[in-house]
């Protein structure tokens, strides 16, 4: 049966690639002793998918994994032996069973929310050129892609801003119809 974990990313883990966080967690199933499905073929592996891969350098409270196991595995067995074998800053905080019609987690992330911290508290300036973003019908920013710079347009991406005294919250499309990453939302206010 599916099973969905969702997990936090801190401290020196957000230097962890998406790539290397699937070792680890394929490591880290293995480790526990999780019976999880594996694939067929030469070279069976766990089958396991993530919602989204989240950049190099960031942290989070919320990250999504999913798994199967058979169905009288007791999901809170699981989570403590998850948390025993994953390196320090991985850490699984929730599980839940997904019923097998549902769509995959990757399919149904549609938005995420980030803060953004600042070393200083933001002025009243700062806060505004935040704020007036949501006025805009349009907001161009260039964006370095594999093939050099590219112009792409980020206001319908965004969602919602909300300015605090040292941080900004924003909350923007993500996934794979739209993704919006917090940095460009930065590059356009500032």
């Amino acid at each position: 049966m599916r099973s969905a974990f969702k997990f936090e990313k801190y401290g020196a883990a957000r230097y962890i690639a998406h790539l290397d966080l699937m070792r680890a967690m394929n490591r880290a199933i293995r480790r526990a002793g999780l019976p999880a499905q594996y694939s067929q073929g030469f070279h069976p592996h766990i089958v396991m998918s993530f919602a989204q891969a989240l950049g190099l350098g960031y942290l989070s409270k919320g990250e999504y994994m999913e798994i199967s196991l058979p169905e009288d595995f007791p999901l809170k067995d699981a989570m403590d032996s998850l948390n025993r074998a994953l390196p320090d800053g991985l850490a699984v905080t929730r599980a839940w069973r997904v019923p097998e019609e549902s769509p995959t987690l990757m399919a149904q992330v549609t938005a995420a929310l980030w803060r953004v911290d600042f070393s200083r508290p933001i002025d009243d300036e700062m806060r505004a050129s935040f704020l007036k973003l949501m006025e805009r019908d349009a907001i161009e920013v260039v964006k370095d892609g594999k093939n050099g710079p590219a112009t792409v347009e980020i206001r319908k991406g965004i969602n919602r801003i909300d300015a605090k005294a040292d941080s900004v919250e924003l909350f923007l499309a993500a996934g794979s119809a739209l993704n919006i990453r917090p940095e460009l939302v930065v590059k356009a206010a500032l």
